[in-house]
């Protein structure tokens, strides 16, 4: 049996979070992030938020903004672990 790698497929955990989201199912979106996740919107003007119980009421009203939602990638690429400027 093959041992799973240290580092989670960040690419996969990605797409398994919005396949969920796009079927409804925000509480199997936000199992692929930890309890603690930090979800940086910052630089698009919508803030931080920190935690699931954060995302989720963010992505509730979100969703809710449309008739119809559902998102498609064109490009998912892991850049690695980034860190602010400065550290």
């Amino acid at each position: 049996m093959a041992e799973e790698p240290a580092t989670p497929d960040l690419i996969a955990l990605s797409k398994r979070a919005i396949d969920a989201v796009n079927e409804g199912d925000l509480d199997g979106g936000l199992r692929q992030y930890s309890p603690g996740a930090v979800y940086d919107l910052s630089s698009v003007g919508m803030g931080i938020l920190e935690g699931h119980a954060a995302m989720r009421a963010f992505w509730e009203e979100w969703i809710a903004a449309y008739d119809e939602f559902n998102v498609e990638f064109e490009e998912i690429n892991d850049l690695g672990e980034l860190t602010p400027e400065g550290d």
